[in-house]
This record gives structure tokens, sequence and C-alpha cells, in this order.
């Protein structure tokens, strides 16, 4: 047949006008309700095959039988017997008996129910011509008609699967079946054991170790890097070890959290194969020295700490700092008013600005230290957040260039003194620095009028 134009479909106006509108009959039985079988032509539909199988062979099928149809046919009719038990009677009567002689029950099952009536014991006349159509309008109808009991067993155990994402940016690499990864709402409490760690391995207090054999083993404390992705086990859950489908291994949850503020949950099973799966070898981060060896010692205590709920786990330091810098642009400034840094590191401060001279986040010079405050399970998106707010107008608004000519524009160096930056940071602690305000002419923390009296 060849098409000369091409048909315009319009939208149907109703269900009606959809049905109507049906030139190869593909919706003509729509909507019509099946009627319900009685008992009897349940139990001959539900054991039908079976029952063809008993009439052929004259014994029933075999879950330890050679061949793998019969086994499959077994497990079938084991299933269908949880739900018509009375089936067990109706493919035993289509076995032909000796006189006298009684029919023996199969291996493991039950024995025989009562024999159901004549109508159900006979022969059924071609099932599939007799079954008719049903309408379902709930999930129990759909479990509750289900002859060959292959939805028996929904719902009686809860599934606990591992959870996959392929391909995708959320993948940790280097593995072909790797855990989901989702956002780390906490990172900033295990943010400070990324920095330190790196800073340890590039001055050779810690060092990298090929994974291998026993030293694939997975443990709270453990860091690890996988095609570039450096993880650490802040968790192993000893409650949920059980042993693998080889029966030889054991595996427990752990919580295991990336480098990137992603973390999964996987098994130490899953984690392991990520080791292999990739072409870049996996790598164990160790002690070099005995700096790494305290690193270790410090993280695995405070790891456990979090883990038990502890809300006194040190996540790192605010700072004020002051330039030491003979820019002559930044030397005026902090000449005709104030100049302070106002920030947070994860780290120790002393090491945190060892590198001052070279980072443009310090103006590319030295800088000394005002002031510190060490912070528990605090936030530092907070500080950010708060310090954007309320010193907008203050910022210092200048670009300079670093020692390799590029430009760069400076975002945590204020214009205001150390007094009124301690005053902010300590109602950011007291949580009531929503009451106050840093006026535009005289950089000082006022409080609103519109706030509760001191």
């Amino acid at each position: 047949m060849r098409l000369t134009q091409k048909k315009k479909y319009a939208r149907p106006e109703s269900m009606d006008a959809l049905l109507n509108d049906d030139p190869f009959g593909l919706l003509e039985n729509v909507g019509e309700k099946r009627l319900s079988m009685t008992a009897s032509d349940k139990i001959r539909a539900a054991f039908e095959e079976v029952a063809a199988f008993v009439t052929r062979n004259q014994r029933l099928p075999a879950v330890d039988a050679e061949d793998f149809d019969e086994q499959v046919l077994a497990a079938k009719f084991n299933a269908s017997l949880k739900k018509n038990p009375d089936g067990l009677a109706y493919c035993q009567s289509l076995i032909k008996k000796p006189e006298g002689e009684t029919q023996a029950v199969a291996a493991g099952q039950a024995a025989p129910a009562p024999e159901i009536t004549a109508a159900a014991s006979a022969q059924p006349e071609c099932e599939s011509s007799r079954m008719e159509r049903k309408a379902y309008t709930s999930f129990d109808d759909v479990l509750n008609d289900d002859p060959f009991g292959l939805l028996s067993d929904v719902g009686d155990v809860a599934v606990e699967r591992e959870h996959w994402k392929k391909d995708t940016s959320s993948t940790i690499a280097g593995s072909a079946e790797a855990t989901k990864a989702v956002q780390c709402r906490d990172f900033y409490r295990y943010q400070r054991y990324f920095d330190e760690a790196n800073r340890l391995l590039k001055s050779g207090s810690l060092k990298f170790k090929e994974i291998a054999g026993d030293s694939a083993a997975v443990n709270q404390g453990d860091i690890f890097v996988v095609n570039g992705m450096m993880s650490i086990i802040a968790a192993a859950y000893d409650e949920t070890t059980e042993y693998a489908k080889s029966a030889t291994k054991i595996r427990y949850r752990v919580r295991q959290i990336h480098a990137n503020g992603t973390e999964s949950r996987p098994y130490s099973t899953s984690v392991k194969n990520t080791f292999y799966a990739g072409r870049i070898p996996a790598k164990r981060v160790i002690a070099a020295d005995q700096a790494g060896v305290k690193f270790f010692e410090g993280m695995r205590a405070e790891l456990e700490k979090i883990k038990k709920g502890s809300r006194n786990v040190k996540t790192g330091y605010i700072y004020i700092l002051a330039s030491e810098s003979t820019n002559p642009v930044i030397r005026k400034f902090a000449a005709a008013s104030n100049l302070v840094k106002i920030g947070y590191c994860t780290t120790e401060v002393a090491d945190r600005i060892a590198n001052a001279a070279n980072e443009p986040t310090y103006l590319c010079a030295p800088v000394k230290v005002i002031k510190t405050y060490p912070c528990y399970n605090f936030d530092p998106r907070n500080l950010e957040d708060v310090l954007h707010t309320m010193l907008a107008r203050h910022r210092l608004n200048v670009e300079l260039k670093d020692k390799g000519g590029h430009s760069f524009k400076p975002r945590e160096w204020f214009t205001v003194s150390p007094k009124t930056a301690d005053e902010i940071v300590r109602h950011l602690f007291d949580m009531d620095l929503n009451e106050y305000y840093v006026d535009s002419i005289q950089g000082k923390l006022r409080k609103k009028e519109n706030s509760k009296d001191e």
C-alpha cells in the first residue's frame, strides 16, 4: 500500500472518541470486566501444566530431577501449593494406582489434602480457552490472582540492594559497578582530614602504597586513592557484618567520604572491587614517619567520636589576619583605614599561612595572625555567607597581580578594624549575629533598632 499523503490526527475530545476511532480493533476489549472463576476452575488452571506432566509421566515433578525443565516445573508446583494446597490431591488423582496401593507423597511435601469435588478432579478441558478476562482494581487483586504462585513471596522479606550508578559524574571513578555517591551534608567535619592528608603527602610524612592481596582490608580511618579520587572510610558498621555469597568473605557496611564532597555507603567487598576495576592501580595512604602516625591516630579517634554522635570534634579554625604586604596599593589602604582578612581553615593556621607569600588569597605577601578561634562542628559555608552579606560594602575592591603576572581580586579582605572583626566572630558563635549590622561609614558593628535589648 502506497501512501500519497499524510493523515493529520486530532487530539480525541473524550475516551469514547478515542475508542470509536480504532480502525484495527486494538481497543475493542478495553474496559470489559473479566468474569471471576470458581474455586475448582482456579485450581485446575493453576495446575494445568503440572497435570499434563503427571498424566504423561504418572508421577509428580521432582525438584532434583536431571531435566532442568522438570526442576522449574517442580518449583512452580511447590509455589502454587502455598496458595492452593488442594492442588496436590488433584494432581495425585491423575496418577493411576494399582488396586489397594496408596500413592506415596513426594519427598518434602505435606500430607495429601482432602479430595476436592468431582468437578475439580476431572481433567481440565483446554483451560486456556476457558480463562476469561478480569479487571484489576488494586495490588491485592493482582496478588490474589496468582495461579502459579510467582508473587507468593512479594513483601515477605525486605530486599536490600547495592545502589549502582554508571557513567555519571557522581560515580566513583575506577569501578565498573561503583556505588552511587550522594552529597555529604556534613562534609565540613571531614574536609580537614583531606587537607591535612594532602599537606602531609607533599611533606613526605604520608606516602602511597600499592594495594594487593591482604593490603586490601577496609577499616575505619583508612584512606584510599582510586583513579585520582581520594576517599576516607569514616565509619565501619560491625552490626551489618555478614557472609558474602562466596560464603568465605565477610562484608559489612561502611561510610565512605570522597574528596569531591560526596559520600556512599557500600559494602566493604564493593570497596575492594574498586581497587581492581580501573586501569590505574589503587593506592592506600599510609604513614611514613611519626607525624604521619600521629595524624592517623588523631583522625581515627575523632572519626569514632563522630560515629558515636559526639558534638565535641574540632573541625578547624576561624582566623583574623593583617597583611604585611609592601605593595603600594595595599599599604595605601592599610594607612587610610584598617585592613583585615577573616577566614576559615581546616588545618592549623600556621600550616595554612606558611605559603602566604605565594598565594593570591593572602595578597601574595606574608601575613600576621591577630586572632584565631577553634571551631567545633562548624560549617565554614556559614562564615562565608555571613561575611559576604555583612561586609559587602567594606570588601577590599582592588585588582592585583600575582608573581606570575596574573590578575586577581581578593575576596576575604575587608576595611574594618580587628575589633569589629572580633565582634563579628563572637556574635557568630553566639548565634545572634542577625541582630547586628556593620555601618557603612565607620565600619563598626551596631545593634539593629528592632532587635531585642541586650
